[in-house]
């Protein structure tokens, strides 16, 4: 899959994360991608992610080349240790000894899968007139019975029967069967939906065998397959060019709208932004800011665009 064509590179780049930010809270999207200002310190759950994502795709990508399951694991066991361990804030959930056994019970829970991998980590970018693009799919299989399909990976403290309400709408997911249709002409089945649960089986209230068995099955991982076909596609693109059009109007007019249900909701996290927004209302305050030491400032970079850029470089180059 070519990962870059020829693109505007004057025009703006965008990803999933970054309109996630825009639709969640327009003025969240402005502090970190106009402002380019996030925490000082990546949270232990974020670092965390990215270490289970290392880990899976380097065990794909030794599976790929024939080796056996037992070997794969030992690499990808490896590469998951060093990476906690270099995390300087893990909490007792996310540490070393814990991330290290969920991914071994991951490893030995897909070990038979029915899929065949035949990408790891495919990065593409697809130029929608206005605006590029991008992302980065963490796996391409293969299935018999269904075709090709993409994988989107996520790691969880909750787990559940609710993630299946997760897979469609999803407009991660749709973006990523887009740019990979987009890319290659080829419209995949659809997608699996790949859930890691993040959990300490050595701290669980149950008592008993029989209850301890009970809890190890829930915190299993866990898949789902979703459909996707060219009315998607095209309903994403309908879509993604509404909200772009929204953030353009933003720009213009400097006005950022907070949705406040989002800063410190019932459930879930605290927004980041919360004492900024809190002590500085309007955006036009925030050009006498002093920044607080709990943040810094960080360009916001889709992901690694300059890799992206050569490598596709490089393969024009080969195809010359």
């Amino acid at each position: 899959m070519k990962t870059i064509g020829i693109l505007d590179e004057k025009k703006l780049w965008l990803d999933n994360s970054s309109m996630s930010l825009l639709k969640l809270c327009p003025r969240k999207f402005f502090l970190r991608v106009e402002q380019q200002i996030t925490a000082a310190e990546t949270p232990a759950a974020l670092s965390t992610g990215s270490a289970c994502h290392l880990s899976k795709a380097t065990y794909l990508k030794a599976k790929m080349k024939g080796v056996p399951h037992i070997d794969c694991k030992a690499v990808a066991l490896m590469a998951v240790s060093k990476a906690m361990l270099a995390i300087p804030n893990p909490d007792d959930l996310r540490n070393e000894a814990v991330i290290h056994k969920v991914m071994s019970n991951y490893f030995d829970r897909w070990k038979d899968e029915p899929y065949t991998t035949t990408h790891v980590e495919i990065g593409f970018a697809v130029d929608l007139d206005d605006f590029i693009f991008v992302g980065v799919i963490d796996a391409a299989k293969q299935l018999a019975a269904y075709g090709r399909m993409i994988e989107e990976t996520k790691t969880t403290t909750v787990v559940g029967e609710r993630w299946h309400l997760r897979t469609k709408p999803n407009a991660q997911i749709d973006g990523y069967v887009a740019g990979w249709y987009i890319n290659t002409g080829e419209m995949p089945y659809g997608a699996i939906l790949d859930i890691i649960p993040i959990y300490d089986e050595t701290r669980t209230r149950e008592k008993g065998p029989a209850a301890q068995k009970k809890k190890a099955e829930k915190n299993k991982p866990f898949r789902f397959i979703t459909v996707r076909s060219k009315e998607d596609v095209d309903n994403w693109i309908v879509n993604i060019k509404e909200w772009y059009s929204h953030l353009m109007r933003f720009k213009e007019t400097r006005v950022w709208p907070m949705n406040t249900d989002a800063c410190a909701p019932l459930v879930g996290f605290t927004c980041e932004y919360l004492p900024i927004c809190t002590e500085y209302p309007t955006v036009q305050n925030l050009d006498s800011m002093e920044l607080s030491s709990i943040y810094k400032r960080e360009l916001w970079e889709p992901w690694d665009i300059s890799r992206l850029r050569k490598e596709g470089e490089k393969k024009d180059e080969s195809n010359t």
